[in-house]
């Protein structure tokens, strides 16, 4: 049975973490994802040439 996808909203959180410091595990535990989930993602959107700077933390928004 194939995995379920990780939707674009999630891609973009995950890459808004990890440039702000977040480790994979941290993200996997407020994503509520699977860290293999989180490293796999990551990876894709290297190859794309996608950057966590490329999505950075929205400042004054809470």
């Amino acid at each position: 049975m194939p995995a379920e996808r990780v939707s674009m909203r999630r891609v973009c959180e995950i890459l808004r973490l990890k440039h702000g410091g977040a480790s994979d595990r941290q993200i996997a535990r407020l994503l509520n994802l699977a860290r293999s989930t989180v490293v796999l993602t990551l990876e894709r959107a290297a190859a794309a040439g996608c950057r966590p700077s490329l999505f950075p933390t929205p400042e004054g928004r809470g």
